[in-house]
């Protein structure tokens, strides 16, 4: 059997400064954010001996890993298309020029038709890939993964055997710092937890 841990990582920053920041931006997480990863870190650490961890290569993905990496002591490794939805011409833009300039695109993301932004099907293609590489790499393991909401949604559709049109659902909360565990045996996948965040219960708000 192989159990997999997907976890959604802590909370972002949201602002520099006076800047509102989009949810295109790799942001580092803030400081509630590294909160709930140390909650979820020891979580995990309780709940399983964690035998591999994978990490998107997302700043606020990087640092929910490495804190769960110092508690389960297992060397994290990224795996790119773990990331985010690509959105094409909103990188490095904040969330007023961004709206200024393709408002379809800030509200609608990969439904706005025409706009460089990668497609859903395409997300959900690529992640499925990426877990279906982690999870023979680690047969009979512990598998922790940190991605991000959209990632986390597209395989939870694809592993339920969903279509890839975004709008035909269904849709799937995912939380900061939420685990959704699977296990796997032969051709065989069970659902064991779905945005699971009693481990924040009793931590910061």
């Amino acid at each position: 059997m192989t159990e997999l841990h997907i976890v959604c990582q802590g909370q972002s920053q949201t602002r520099q400064g006076d800047t509102l920041l989009g949810w295109w931006s790799d942001v580092p997480l803030s400081p509630l954010g590294r909160r709930q990863s140390l909650l979820v870190a020891e979580r995990l650490q309780n709940d399983s001996d964690i035998t591999a961890l994978y990490t998107s290569p997302l700043r606020r993905a990087i640092e929910t890993t490495h804190v769960i990496a110092d508690q389960v002591k297992v060397v994290p490794r990224k795996h790119t298309d773990l990331r985010e939805l690509d959105c094409g011409p909103l990188e490095g833009l904040t969330y007023q020029k961004a709206y200024e300039k393709f408002p379809e695109l800030v509200v609608h993301g990969s439904q706005a038709s025409g706009n460089g932004v990668e497609s859903y099907s395409r997300l959900q293609s690529r992640v499925a890939a990426a877990f279906k590489v982690i999870i023979a790499e680690n047969e009979e393991g512990r598998i922790v993964v940190v991605t991000h909401g959209g990632p986390i949604v597209a395989y939870l559709r694809y592993i339920l055997g969903h279509a890839s049109r975004y709008e035909e659902g269904p849709f799937f909360e995912t939380s900061p710092a939420s685990i959704h565990t699977l296990r796997f045996e032969g051709e065989t996948h069970t659902v064991v937890r779905l945005n699971d965040t009693s481990h924040l219960a009793d931590g910061p708000n």
